[in-house]
């Protein structure tokens, strides 16, 4: 009898909750990326997800877990990072894996490639980047906008970016998907610490994704470098979606 009652009574407390336009499941946004992903992408049964900078496949099997209808674009231009993924995914269905980068515009830009493959950039090193360059190889780039266009793509739920700086870049090629406002989440790693040459400031990410329609969710997990902010994780959600 008293289960029950405290059911009505939490019934009761949700719906006028959402009666003033929130909801209980926004008070643990901030805790994992992932699930509020998952919760963001509740309503989509098969969401598109562009995971670029892919490396291994370490977001793949993340966003598998949370949804397996997931229909996954990865996007990953080192070759040993790229072996590996194919190895892990090359096999599954609805998980296209690409061999080449994205930015602005499509060109070939020198990769430099470090011993930790998931350091891989495409711009230079910087004064504060403690792993060692191996070796660099030229690659191709494309854009969002191209591979959208070229594959009839007509949108994307979900685009992560984890490019070791070069995030700003991958979204502005993606410039018409967002003005036509065809993205419906941005997950991407924002670096503060000099790790890499060149660097868009935090202020420069976030005044493009929000000027797009998307509003900040969340951090996630701050890591330092010399005792100050060297690099973290950002969600933002399109405003039509709140």
């Amino acid at each position: 009898m008293y289960g029950a009652m405290r059911n009505q009574i939490k019934t009761a407390v949700r719906s006028m909750i959402r009666a003033f336009g929130y909801d209980i499941r926004k008070l643990e946004l901030g805790c994992d990326a992932f699930l509020d992903i998952k919760y963001l992408l509740a309503d989509v049964s098969a969401p598109v997800i562009f995971d670029v900078g892919a490396n291994v496949g370490q977001t793949i099997r993340r966003i598998q877990r949370i949804n397996s209808k997931a229909i996954i674009h990865a996007f990953e231009p080192n070759a040993q990072a790229f072996s590996q993924l194919s190895a892990r995914y090359g096999s599954m269905t609805k998980t296209y894996l690409n061999p080449f980068a994205l930015g602005a515009t499509e060109e070939v830009r020198t990769l430099s490639e470090y011993t930790a493959s998931d350091m891989s950039s495409l711009l230079p090193r910087g004064p504060e980047n403690w792993i060692d360059v191996v070796s660099s190889s030229d690659v191709k780039l494309s854009t969002i906008d191209r591979y959208c266009a070229d594959k009839k793509i007509e949108r994307i739920d979900l685009l992560k970016s984890d490019t070791q700086g070069f995030e700003l870049e991958v979204l502005k090629g993606a410039g018409r998907m967002l003005e036509e406002r065809r993205v419906g989440a941005i997950y991407v790693e924002i670096t503060f610490a000099r790790l890499y040459d060149n660097l868009p400031r935090l202020d420069e990410i976030y005044a493009f994704i929000t000027g797009h329609g998307f509003y900040l969710v969340s951090f996630y997990k701050f890591h330092h470098v010399n005792g100050c902010a060297g690099w973290t994780d950002a969600l933002f959600r399109e405003r039509r979606r709140l």
